[in-house]
C-alpha cells in the first residue's frame, strides 16, 4: 500500500490504554534518532554519550533489532520511539543494547530518555554551515512549517553567502517529510529565475464521506467516484517575484524520506532547471498523492490509518512522473558506521571537481 501511496502509515499511540495516556510522556524512551540501511540500525544522533553516532544496533534487551524492525512501517530517518511502540509497546525501565562499534561489540546500559525530554532536546530547527574549503554553504530544512521563518532565514544565508563570495548552496531536505505549501510563492522567488512556475496539471479526488465535507460542488450520489477536481480549486501555475532571485548553484540533497510538499519542492527546482538533485530516488508516487486524512480503527478508538483523498499531476522531467537525483549517491551501511554524513561529504566533493 505504501508503495502505491506514500502517505500512508498505519499510527498508533506512544501510549498502551487510557488510564496511561496522560503519563505518556513520561515512557522511558531508547535515546536516539536512527539511520535505517537495508535494515541495518543506526544511530544518527544520540540523546545519551554513552552511545555514539555510527554505532549499530544489534540487540535490545536481548532481543534482536530485526524483530523490531518486522512491525514497523520503515524511513529512513526515524526516531526509535517508532519502533519501540510498533513492536508490542517495548519500553522498559532500563535497557541493555548490544551495539557494534567499528570493529567492536559492546553492551551498553542504559536508563533510557524520556519521550518529554526527547522532544525538548530534539534538534528540528534549520542547521547552517559554511565550508570555506568548497566555498558551499548548508542549509537543511527538516519541515516545512513557519515557512516565513524559513524563507527569512534562508535569504539571510544566502546574502551572507554572496558578500563571501561563496557560490554554492546545499539545501538538505532528506530529513523533510512535508508540512505546508504557505508562502511557496515566496520560497521560489528567491531559488527559481522565472516569472511564473507551472505547477499542476490535473487534480483528481476520490469522493468520500472524508472529503464530501471539503467542497461544495460534491453530492452524496457521487460517492465512491473518481472525478477530476475544477481548476479553481487548485493551483495550476504561480507567479515569482523576479526581484527576489538569488543566484547561486544550488544541489539538494534527498531522499526516501523527502515526501508530500518537500517532494513538491525538490521537483519544482528540479523540473525549472534551478537545482541539481543529489542522492537517491523519492519514493514511487511521491509526488502523485496530497491532502491526506486520518481514518479510524475500529478495535482501537486512539490508533488511525493516514491515507491520501487527492491525485496529483504535476509538471516533471520524467515520463514516469517520478523524481530522480541529477547526481545518484547512495546509502552505504558501513560508511555510516564511520560515524560522519558519507553522502553529504560525497556531494561536497562533487562540487569540488567540477570548480
Amino acid at each position: 500500500m505504501k508503495f502505491e501511496d506514500p502517505h500512508f502509515r498505519p499510527l498508533i499511540p506512544w501510549f498502551i490504554t487510557k488510564n496511561n495516556r496522560a503519563n505518556s510522556d513520561k515512557i522511558p524512551i531508547l535515546p536516539w534518532d536512527i539511520i535505517n540501511i537495508n535494515d541495518t540500525i543506526i544511530i544518527d544522533h544520540s540523546y545519551d554519550e554513552k552511545f555514539h553516532k555510527g554505532d549499530r544496533i544489534l540487540e535490545i534487551n536481548n532481543t534482536p533489532v530485526e524483530e523490531f524492525i518486522k512491525y514497523t512501517y520503515t524511513n529512513r530517518y526515524s526516531p526509535f520511539i517508532v519502533y519501540q511502540a510498533y513492536y508490542h509497546y517495548a519500553y522498559s525501565p532500563g535497557y541493555t543494547v548490544k551495539t557494534q562499534r567499528q570493529n567492536q561489540i559492546l553492551n551498553i546500559h542504559t536508563e533510557g530518555i524520556t519521550y518529554d525530554h526527547y522532544l525538548k532536546n530534539k534538534i528540528s530547527e534549520n542547521q547552517k554551515k559554511i565550508w570555506a574549503d568548497y566555498k558551499t554553504g548548508y542549509f537543511s530544512i527538516p519541515a516545512f512549517r513557519y515557512n516565513k521563518s524559513i524563507i527569512k532565514d534562508l535569504h539571510s544565508f544566502i546574502k551572507r553567502l554572496k558578500k563571501i563570495g561563496y557560490p554554492n548552496l546545499i539545501i538538505d531536505i532528506r530529513k523533510n517529510g512535508g508540512g505546508s505549501g504557505s508562502d511557496f510563492d515566496e520560497l521560489m522567488s528567491l531559488l527559481v529565475n522565472k516569472d511564473t512556475v507551472v505547477y499542476l496539471k490535473n487534480v483528481r479526488l476520490r469522493v468520500s464521506p472524508n472529503t464530501i465535507k471539503d467542497y461544495d460542488f460534491l453530492t452524496e450520489d457521487r460517492m465512491g467516484q473518481l472525478i477530476n477536481l475544477p481548476e479553481r480549486y487548485f493551483v495550476k501555475s504561480f507567479p515569482l517575484n523576479k526581484e527576489k532571485y538569488q543566484n547561486m548553484n544550488i544541489y539538494v540533497l534527498i531522499s526516501e524520506d523527502t515526501g508530500s510538499q518537500a517532494a513538491t519542492f525538490a521537483n519544482i527546482l528540479q523540473y525549472n532547471g534551478s537545482a541539481k538533485l543529489a542522492g537517491v530516488p523519492l519514493l514511487h508516487n511521491a509526488l502523485k498523492y496530497g491532502e491526506i486524512t486520518h481514518l479510524p480503527w475500529s478495535s482501537n478508538p486512539y490508533a488511525t490509518v493516514s491515507i491520501s483523498t487527492i491525485e496529483l499531476d504535476e509538471y516533471t522531467r520524467n515520463p514516469d512522473g517520478q523524481v530522480y537525483p541529477d547526481i545518484e549517491i547512495p546509502f552505504v551501511a558501513s560508511e555510516y558506521m564511520k560515524g560522519g554524513d558519507p553522502v553529504l561529504e560525497k556531494l561536497l566533493e562533487h562540487i569540488e571537481s567540477t570548480r
